[in-house]
């Protein structure tokens, strides 16, 4: 008969292979999990990066509308200037012939520089409230209506003559709401 001892060495050597099986597999799952855990990991690390990509993007694009707001609307003063003046001259004008000459010089300057500046001018302003923040958004709101009641004081679009004084102070309003908007958007990107 066999010791007690020799019958435990092949109790221990019949299931050895077994304990080797439950071993690897053990350790095949605690490498599958290491490697699941490593995969989201940079799964994570890698939707870190592409939100911040988008962040980063979203702020360009921000402060690319903000600088052609601001662009633009100097554009559109000089223009809008350019107007008033020959309308300014046009007022003081005596000789009936020559003022014709003159409103129609107002007519074709008001047409072929102003409009195109005045629509540029209002699709900047659209895309800072489209992409700004909520404060920049209502400053071009602000912006956009006094722009169109500085328009409209040039007399060229509506029923109301052009008013040299009304159109001055029409524009003194915009340019408080630009400079507002520049300190406003200073304060935003530099944060």
């Amino acid at each position: 008969m066999e010791s007690k001892s020799e019958q435990e060495t092949s109790v221990r050597g019949g299931s050895s292979p077994r304990w080797v099986a439950l071993a690897g597999i053990a350790g095949t799952l605690i490498g599958s999990l290491g490697g699941v855990a490593g995969s989201l990991l940079v799964y994570q690390q890698n939707e870190d990066t592409q939100k911040h990509a988008r962040e980063e993007r979203r702020a360009d694009i921000r402060r690319k509308s903000y600088v052609d707001l601001v662009s633009e609307y100097q554009t559109w003063e000089i223009k809008a200037n350019g107007v008033s003046n020959i309308l300014d001259a046009w007022v003081l004008e005596k000789d009936e012939k020559e003022s014709a000459k003159t409103y129609q010089m107002a007519l074709d300057e008001y047409n072929k520089a102003f409009i195109p500046a005045h629509t540029r001018s209002w699709q900047t302003e659209v895309a800072v409230i489209l992409v700004g923040t909520p404060s920049s958004g209502d400053i071009a709101r602000k912006l956009s209506a006094a722009r169109e009641k500085a328009a409209k004081q040039l007399g060229l679009q509506g029923t109301e003559p052009y008013n040299g004084n009304k159109y001055v102070e029409a524009v003194k309003e915009c340019e408080t709401l630009v400079e507002i908007f520049i300190s406003n958007v200073k304060k935003e990107v530099v944060a």
